[in-house]
């Protein structure tokens, strides 16, 4: 670690208020809501969390790990093979009339996400290629291999999904969770008086703790992380770049926030 990387480092610890000495409350939203100038770390149950199929399927997965990695493989290969969305209207079960909603699944975002159809589908591909940092030169991460989000993908794309549980999964049983390795990330949804969080980076994680019955997870939310909150649609980017109508925003929202 470099001079510069030590002082981002520190900075960061200073400017990061752990809160997790109370299980989080609507007093805790609020407090993070409105001083988005620190991290936080927060004391989450579980239930707070937006469950999604992907990460269910993860579980599925990890649920055959004792019979072996080809059983786990073609159980995660089910996902893959039935869950292949073409566009946000398949995606989330909706028949909303903004055109985004019809778009190819691969350019896709939400209405309170800072993209247009190229960004998205750049940012999309520029992140698998760091989650698959290659051994060899044919392990590379090819755009043929599809997104981890749903299918159709590639038999290594799937073998490698399968290895990285695993290995958390085997790194938690003989050491344990630690800190030093990073936090799961999250967002907040907030609409009237309930909020849910949504993970914004340690997805695998979560499947994993998930999956060994922890009721209470451990959560960093970041400095200036963006919040999304149901009663400023109006604000979000999507919409005042006119890529959604504000009740079909509100519609995929509410089709998340189950």
């Amino acid at each position: 670690m470099n001079i510069i990387q030590k002082i981002k480092s520190l900075n960061e610890q200073w400017h990061t208020k752990d809160l997790r000495k109370n299980t989080l409350n609507k007093k805790i939203i609020e407090r993070v809501l409105d001083n988005r100038e620190n991290s936080y770390l927060l004391k989450v149950n579980i239930d707070h969390f937006i469950q999604t199929d992907l990460v269910d399927s993860w579980i599925k997965t990890l649920g055959q790990y004792n019979n072996g990695i080809n059983s786990q493989i073609k159980e995660l290969q089910k996902y893959f093979n039935n869950f292949q969305p073409k566009n946000l209207n398949h995606l989330l079960g909706l028949n909303l009339k903004s055109e985004i909603m019809e778009i190819d699944i691969d350019c896709h975002f939400f209405p309170w996400e800072s993209y247009n159809y190229k960004t998205s589908f750049i940012s999309r591909k520029i992140m698998m290629r760091k989650e698959y940092i290659p051994n060899s030169e044919e392990d590379k991460y090819q755009d043929e291999d599809g997104w981890k989000g749903f299918g159709p993908v590639s038999d290594r794309l799937v073998s490698s999904e399968v290895k990285r549980l695993n290995n958390i999964y085997e790194s938690v049983l003989h050491h344990g969770w630690q800190d030093k390795y990073g936090f799961i990330g999250a967002f907040i949804l907030k609409k009237g008086n309930t909020f849910k969080l949504v993970p914004a980076g340690g997805w695998h994680r979560l499947a994993v703790k998930i999956f060994i019955g922890e009721k209470y997870i451990d959560v960093k939310i970041k400095k200036g992380q963006n919040h999304v909150i149901y009663e400023e649609s109006h604000k979000w980017p999507g919409v005042k770049l006119e890529y959604y109508s504000e009740e079909d925003a509100k519609s995929v929202f509410n089709s998340i926030y189950k």
